[in-house]
């Protein structure tokens, strides 16, 4: 959804490079590596925990335009993992790609992929939170939380 409907719809426009569609405010890009526990308990060594390391890139980034503050907004870590072997639950099955997203806030504010890909579609494809959020009341209350100031 982010690449195939709102980014490619931003590169039809010529717009170039064309802005992300969520965190947008970038702070930094590392790369690295992945390395799995070498003593991880059997149980544990599965998916991509039942290798011993992948190349990784990770991103740090706000939830707020480039040229805004980052007071009252959300700091989010992605790590995207490469070369990890196995059919995906969600989106391409032979995708060899796996990512973490990560937040500074002690849950996420949805449940599930469905959830997020339904919030983003109703902010960023349709123009409007206000019908999804109405619907969602816990995912409007945590939105709050999140904006609120900490110590």
């Amino acid at each position: 959804m982010f690449v195939g409907m709102v980014q490619a719809g931003r590169i039809a426009k010529g717009q170039c490079p064309a802005q992300r569609p969520v965190f947008l405010k970038p702070h930094g890009v590392a790369r690295g590596k992945f390395r799995i526990l070498p003593d991880l308990p059997e149980n544990l060594k599965v998916g991509l925990f039942a290798g011993k390391e992948h190349e990784a890139w990770v991103r740090f980034s706000s939830d707020t335009l480039p040229t805004i503050a980052d007071f009252k907004t959300t700091v989010g870590i992605g790590i995207k993992l490469f070369d990890v072997p196995g059919a995906k639950l969600i989106g391409h099955q032979d995708d060899s790609t796996f990512d973490f997203i990560l937040q500074n806030f002690e849950v996420f504010f949805l449940s599930t992929a469905t959830d997020m890909c339904e919030f983003t579609r109703a902010g960023v494809v349709n123009g409007d939170y206000g019908p999804y959020l109405a619907a969602h009341p816990q995912t409007a209350r945590l939105l709050d939380q999140m904006a609120q100031a900490t110590s």
